[in-house]
């Protein structure tokens, strides 16, 4: 951008471009040298996917390779001349429609050292009158890209760290702001780190050129950063993102002099052939010199032994040509190592079950490919690592009867090893219940208590025939069961099977001294219990036993009042007192005999509900008493109320 100054502006010494103060004539006769607006080089244009555009990256190269390469650019307005009023410029394109051939050749004598040459051929543009500038060569550019510490030749990952100096010879024509007046050069120091598809790059230099004032454009050396993105799409693609900058060493206020700011995008493609292409475009984010705002370019190259595109892109040993998965990493594993791709072990999770339950107290021996893996009750039954499409084969066992096998076949990820049990030990019990004279008790019922028990029967209850007998099919194990039968005491007893045999069992039930009558269990006897204590006497045991079994085997009661009663003798609380601890002490030993403390609640109530005369000690000792009040109730299919007489009876 050149700007018109006051003419004060005009007469420094150091003055090397005058201001162009309105006419043609005056901008000729006062305007003798020029500088270059161009602003664009290319660094090293050899194919490499990897590589950036203006921004060096430092790499490895094949010793005695070469390259060739040449990118047709257009440019606009890469300087404009600027006068009138600073609050209401006009703008006037001094240089535009610039179309060149930027030309880049290469030739490397050592790995880490390569000469480069690069000139622009301007093939046309326009001077600010609007006249042609022709065609013509630009300034000849001799660099020499060495590198320090370079990435890996093969893939280009890995860090590299190199030095760029360069010398700017004045070959093109100044006076069409296409070329230096004099010598110029620079040092820029470079690095990249590339990673398996990225690859990022910087560079920092100083650069010497001739001094300039000419209108508002004051300066001379600057110092230049570069930053770059790219990405490898593929084996043979690329995208790179670019960002340049100069900041100018002489400071100015004038428009036009200040920083250089652009960017670059770019998309390169290798043949197979070794060929490449390039295509990208720019823009300016700043106004200064060389600082076009649009740019388009488009071109290619071919050389010899150049750098060839990653074989292997993620350093998995697969080649990227036979790799389907080459930006992922093959995992080394045992399984498909070969494939190029990532994959996974399998896991099998072992799940025996029984009717669509899980059982968690299995016992579980499951053989492999590496041997046998046993589990046990509560343990977590997996395993990890298995190689896809191995076979497991797994037996199990759970409490006294249940057994069974299943198998799997490993995948990539979990997989389920079903073992369905089912009752594969099983024997036979003939079960006969009789009276106290050997005569078979009619309507006699069996109450498995364990209803979870998958070795019981599928019924929890069993009816006898009316010669009190029953020929059982049960799973091996002990099983506790409650028999009961009209006017017969319940009675509790452990059934005994063994695996494959037929057993034989004879019950003997007593006469009842319970019986469920309304909304009561009626005892036929009295629970004795020390004087003056809580303390329940060893004769009454028996009785609370049967009370005890009797609820067993009646699951409809829910819940049962034991009440405990005094007589008036004493004082109010202490009987009170008393009736309470020697209800909860019946309590205590239900729930010792099985009963489940849910279905339980004591209650003393003293002395205030007597059932006979306190004036006789007859009376006293029917009012000191123990009562089972049914509180709450549910019918169950098949229950029978054990003990309980016929209506009538």
């Amino acid at each position: 951008m050149l700007d018109s100054l006051p003419p004060t502006r005009a007469t420094f010494p150091s003055l090397i471009l005058l201001a162009v103060c309105g006419s043609a004539a005056a901008w000729a006769d006062e305007v003798n040298e020029g500088f270059d607006a161009h602003d664009f080089y290319l660094v090293g244009f050899d194919g490499h996917l990897r590589d950036p555009l203006a921004v060096s990256r430092p790499e490895r190269f094949t010793r005695l390779s070469w390259y060739g390469a040449a990118l047709l650019e257009y440019a606009e307005q890469p300087l404009t001349h600027v006068t009138g009023n600073p609050d209401d410029p006009v703008q006037t394109a001094a240089l535009d429609n610039l179309l060149a051939l930027n030309l880049d050749l290469g030739f490397a004598p050592h790995p880490l050292l390569r000469l480069q040459a690069g000139m622009p051929v301007f093939l046309s543009s326009l001077a600010e009158d609007g006249s042609s500038n022709g065609p013509g060569p630009g300034d000849l550019r001799l660099s020499a890209a060495s590198a320090i510490l370079a990435p890996g030749a093969a893939t280009g990952q890995g860090l590299g760290l190199g030095l760029l100096p360069y010398l700017s010879l004045p070959t093109g024509d100044q006076l069409a702001f296409l070329g230096q007046r004099s010598v110029a050069g620079g040092l820029a120091a470079t690095g990249s780190y590339g990673l398996q598809a990225w690859t990022f790059s910087g560079q920092l230099g100083l650069d010497l050129h001739p001094d300039i004032e000419l209108q508002n454009v004051v300066g001379s050396d600057t110092v230049s950063l570069g930053l770059a993105a790219g990405r490898l799409l593929g084996n043979r693609s690329a995208a790179n993102l670019e960002l340049l900058t100069a900041l100018p060493l002489q400071a100015s206020e004038r428009r036009g002099s200040e920083a250089s700011l652009q960017a670059l995008a770019s998309y390169r493609h290798r043949l197979q052939s070794g060929l490449h292409l390039a295509a990208g475009m720019g823009a300016g984010l700043s106004r200064a010199v060389g600082t076009a705002p649009f740019r388009v370019f488009v071109g290619g190259g071919l050389g010899r032994d150049t750098a060839p595109p990653p074989p292997d892109l993620d350093l998995d040993g697969v080649a990227d040509e036979r790799d389907p998965c080459p930006e992922q990493a093959e995992t080394i594993n045992g399984w498909r190592d070969d494939d190029g791709c990532p994959d996974y072990l399998g896991t099998i999770i072992v799940r025996p079950i029984f009717r669509e339950q899980q059982v968690e107290h299995a016992q579980v021996l499951v053989a492999g490919p590496l041997g046998e893996t046993r589990f046990g009750p509560g343990m977590d039954m997996v395993i990890e690592g298995a190689t896809p499409g191995a076979q497991f084969a797994a037996q199990a066992t759970a409490g006294s009867c249940l057994a069974g096998v299943g198998s799997a076949q490993a995948i990539e990820g979990p997989v389920d090893l079903v073992i369905e049990l089912d009752r594969a030990l099983d024997g036979s019990l003939d079960l006969s219940v009789v009276d106290q004279h050997s005569a078979p008790v009619p309507r006699a019922t069996v109450r498995f208590l364990d209803d979870d028990d998958p070795c019981g029967p599928y019924e929890p209850w069993v009816d006898l025939s009316d010669q009190g007998r029953a020929s059982l099919h049960l799973g091996a194990g002990e099983h506790p069961v409650v028999i009961t039968a009209p006017y017969f005491a319940a009675q509790r007893q452990s059934l005994v099977v063994s695996p494959g045999q037929r057993a034989q069992l004879q019950v003997t039930l007593e006469p009842a001294r319970t019986r469920i009558e309304g909304g009561r269990i009626v005892i036929l006897e009295k629970v004795f219990f020390e004087t003056a204590r809580a303390v329940i006497m060893a004769d009454s045991h028996a009785l609370l036993s049967e009370v005890a079994n009797l609820l067993l085997a009646s699951p409809r009661i829910t819940l049962l009042e034991v009440a405990g009663h005094t007589d008036a003798q004493g004082p109010d609380d202490y009987n009170l007192e008393l009736s309470q601890a020697r209800a909860d002490a019946v309590v205590s030993y239900l729930r010792s005999q099985g009963v489940a403390a849910s279905r339980l609640q004591a209650s003393g109530y003293g002395e205030t509900a007597p059932i006979a005369d306190e004036a006789s000690e007859q009376g006293r000792a029917q009012n000191r008493r123990v009562e089972f009040n049914i509180k709450g109730s549910a019918p169950e299919p098949g229950d029978q109320s054990a003990g309980a007489a016929p209506e009538g009876g």
